[in-house]
């Protein structure tokens, strides 16, 4: 008997979860025909733009960094006497600013890529209540079967 089946709901506890599950169904089935499509449109005419069908090689921009001068003999000399009391700094190199480019594909990419994990939140949420409750003495079986289908959305 597992621990699951040894605790009691209250009815209206019982309730309340029957009405997410079926108002999660409602979203899910919204989702599937309505939602999806319309963003698998959306996404397809994103892609068909010209603004992220570029070539790679265009994409490279000039590389600014300025490089300090070496150390002279005597700095040199003076590190290597107090190499454990100080931490080396960073040479100052100012701001280095993003290629503009690449920002501006990832401003438009980026929000479609927040909505779709909220999208696939849901189905997975939904997935887990189509699930039956599976009882057995083995919860090593029950285990595999509960969470062998939600690998595939993580690596997602």
């Amino acid at each position: 008997m597992s621990k699951a089946s040894r605790l009691r709901i209250r009815p209206e506890a019982a309730g309340k979860v029957e009405k997410v599950q079926q108002h999660l169904h409602h979203e899910a089935e919204k989702l599937f025909s309505t939602v999806i499509p319309l963003k698998i449109s959306q996404l397809d005419a994103l892609l068909q733009d010209d603004a992220l069908n570029v070539d790679a090689s265009s994409l490279l921009a000039p590389l600014d960094i300025p490089i300090p001068d070496p150390p002279s003999a005597e700095e040199e000399m003076e590190t290597d006497k107090d190499e454990e009391g100080e931490k080396k700094k960073a040479p100052r190199c100012g701001f280095i600013k993003g290629n503009e480019k690449v920002m501006s594909a990832l401003d438009k990419v980026r929000p479609e890529i927040v909505a779709f994990r909220g999208i696939l939140t849901t189905v997975s949420c939904w997935i887990q209540h189509l699930i039956p409750k599976i009882e057995d003495g083995n919860d090593f079986g029950v285990v595999i079967q509960v969470h062998g289908p939600f690998k595939r959305f993580k690596n997602v």
